[in-house]
C-alpha cells in the first residue's frame, strides 16, 4: 500500500512538472524582437513601456519630468570601420541640489553600481549609458529604462539623505 501511494505521489509530481514545462513553452516567444536600428521614435515607445508615461520627444530626446527629476535618453549611431555599427543609448537624470558637496559625489560614485554622478551649478546629474553592438531585444531595453528610472530616483534619495544607494 505504501509503495502504491509513494507511486502516485510520483505519478502527481510528473503530471504538474510536465504541465508546467508545457504552460512555460506556450509563454515563450517564438522569435527574437532584435533590435538593430533604434531611431528616437522607437526609443520613446521603450520608454513609455518602462513606466515614464509622460515621456515625450524634445530635439532628438526623450525627455520627462517625475518627482523632481528631470530625465533625457538620447540614442546615437556609429559606424566604427574596424568593429561594425555601435549604438550608444545615453541616460541622463538631473534634479536640484544647491549643496557643492563633492565628498557626498565622491561616495555616491563609489558605492554606485549603475549610474556615475556628478555635481554643476546647483544640480546633481546622473548618467549611466548602454553600448550595442549587432542588435538588442526590445525586453532588455525596456529592463535598461526601468533600472535606469529606478537608480535615478535611489540616487536622488541618496544626496537627499533619505536612505543608501
Amino acid at each position: 500500500m505504501r509503495k502504491l501511494l509513494n507511486l502516485s505521489a510520483l505519478m502527481a509530481a510528473l503530471v504538474l512538472t510536465m504541465t508546467a514545462t508545457v504552460a512555460q513553452a506556450n509563454v515563450r516567444p517564438t522569435a527574437l524582437d532584435v533590435m538593430d536600428d533604434l531611431t528616437p521614435e522607437s526609443l520613446l515607445s521603450f520608454v513609455k513601456e518602462a513606466g515614464a508615461e509622460d515621456a515625450e520627444l524634445e530635439e532628438g530626446s526623450v525627455t520627462w519630468t517625475a518627482e523632481g527629476i528631470t530625465y533625457s535618453i538620447s540614442v546615437f549611431a556609429a559606424d566604427e570601420e574596424e568593429e561594425g555599427p555601435l549604438t550608444d543609448i545615453f541616460c541622463q537624470a538631473s534634479f536640484d541640489y544647491e549643496e557643492e558637496d563633492l565628498a557626498k559625489v565622491n561616495e555616491y560614485n563609489a558605492i554606485s553600481r549603475h549610474i556615475r554622478a556628478y555635481w554643476m551649478e546647483g544640480m546633481v546629474y546622473a548618467e549611466q549609458d548602454m553600448d550595442i553592438k549587432g542588435g538588442v531585444m526590445s525586453a532588455q531595453l525596456i529592463n535598461f529604462f526601468k533600472k535606469f528610472i529606478a537608480s535615478a530616483e535611489a540616487t536622488k534619495s541618496f544626496f537627499e539623505g533619505e536612505g543608501e544607494n
